[in-house]
């Protein structure tokens, strides 16, 4: 895709998940360059749509990838029936009702549901106000610090389809919405940690921390690191397969760790190592959307270091503050008793236990975007004196290269 699109183009990607904490797919946010306040597409945001379109239809060639797409609309945009870009099935049309939609908007909601696209509408009053809406309707979405969430859904209407709760950002929340009857729940409660008290490491996750400590040593011995990452025959055979698979396009096949180590140099090979001991550490009940997050931030921060004006932070230590800012959610564990088993650099320590130094602001940085606070993100752009352009493009490509991992190791 041009490049000249991402002048513009600002987009985040929220999951959202069911009441079994499965991901059901993503919302994404977006808005037409830094001017614009919406997060709506409209007519003249070509560019914004183009990018959102070639972003959605490329998570659902993943193999892996069953989920749905939830894209905003206004109702104008759906008049010029610009949804036929996306791919039906996959795709929610969102639109906010903020008064009786137009006959002619209704008609054009019903053509795109006679054509297979899913409708998500946002009620700000948490009920339809235009006849004929509800029936056509396939999810209901209710911004949960509205306070209509805490109200049954039995309430609402006679609305039979999905609810949504968006903007759940504890399991307050949470769980309020489910016994309210919500099935659907968008907002960052996933990310926040329970810490468990007293809760210690497993004898398999501290092999795992091992050996993450072992390749985090600042001058390894490489012919002892071999033997230690081949000791673990899983670790291995996921990542030599990973290597010689089509995804990562290598074309002599690699045989060994030592060959690997050769051929693509200990820094590339060190990141995908760390990424394949944090899907063994996650345990079974925990979302794989906290890997993957992690490493969107990661490789968003890493991208964003190596094009910096200011050239002020190491991408090498930014990519460890994206990877492992999550750390302590994924273990239910203070992020200080994990930190003291990882020879890090001290500034990464400091900003992931939530200090103030110079690493911390980038870490600002990829949460703002999360979250799509776009003057935040406007504002921590030029403090560190990034191009608009590029960090538009770095977040999208960490978006892709993320997929790309997980659509392999999943």
């Amino acid at each position: 895709m041009n490049s000249n699109y991402y002048a513009e183009t600002f987009f985040a990607r929220q999951p959202i998940f069911d009441a079994a904490q499965n991901l059901w797919g993503h919302e994404l946010l977006y808005r037409h360059g830094f001017d614009a306040r919406t997060a709506s597409f409209a007519k003249e945001d070509k560019a914004t749509f183009d990018v959102i379109v070639n972003y959605s239809n490329q998570i659902h060639r993943l193999d892996n990838f069953s989920g749905k797409v939830i894209i905003n609309f206004t109702a104008q945009s759906i008049l010029d029936e610009s949804h036929y870009a996306l791919a039906p099935g996959n795709s929610v049309l969102k639109v906010t009702e903020s008064g009786a939609f137009e006959p002619a908007v209704m008609a054009a909601i019903r053509r795109l549901k006679a054509d297979g696209y899913m409708l998500a509408v946002e009620c700000p009053c948490g009920r339809f106000a235009t006849p004929g809406l509800a029936e056509l309707t396939d999810i209901a979405v209710v911004d949960a610090l509205s306070g209509k969430c805490d109200l049954p859904v039995a309430e609402n209407g006679a609305f039979g389809g999905i609810y949504l709760a968006k903007r759940v950002e504890d399991e307050t929340v949470l769980e309020t919405a489910k016994k309210n009857g919500f099935s659907l729940f968008q907002g960052f409660y996933f990310e926040k940690p329970e810490i468990v008290p007293g809760r210690k490491l497993s004898s398999s996750e501290i092999s795992r921390f091992n050996l993450l400590k072992t390749i985090e040593e600042e001058d390894p011995d490489f012919a002892a690191l071999t033997q230690t990452i081949q000791a673990d025959a899983a670790i291995t055979y996921r990542l030599l397969s990973y290597l010689n698979s089509a995804h990562f396009g290598q074309p002599v096949k690699i045989e060994s760790i030592r060959h690997a180590i050769v051929l693509l140099g200990w820094k590339h090979l060190r990141n995908w190592l760390r990424l394949l001991i944090l899907t063994d550490i996650l345990p079974p009940k925990k979302t794989k959307e906290l890997l993957h997050t992690a490493l969107i931030r990661g490789l968003f921060l890493e991208n964003c270091a190596q094009s910096s004006l200011a050239r002020a932070a190491n991408p090498s230590n930014l990519y460890l503050l994206g990877l492992f800012s999550l750390l302590d959610t994924m273990l239910s564990t203070p992020m200080d008793n994990i930190l003291s088993r990882l020879p890090l650099d001290e500034d990464v320590k400091t900003a992931l236990s939530g200090g103030k130094n110079d690493l911390a602001v980038w870490l600002e940085l990829v949460l703002a975007f999360e979250a799509a606070d776009w003057k935040n993100v406007e504002r921590i752009i030029a403090q560190l004196e990034l191009g608009q352009i590029t960090t538009a493009k770095n977040y999208y490509d960490a978006l892709i290269a993320s997929n790309n991992f997980f659509g392999f190791v999943t």
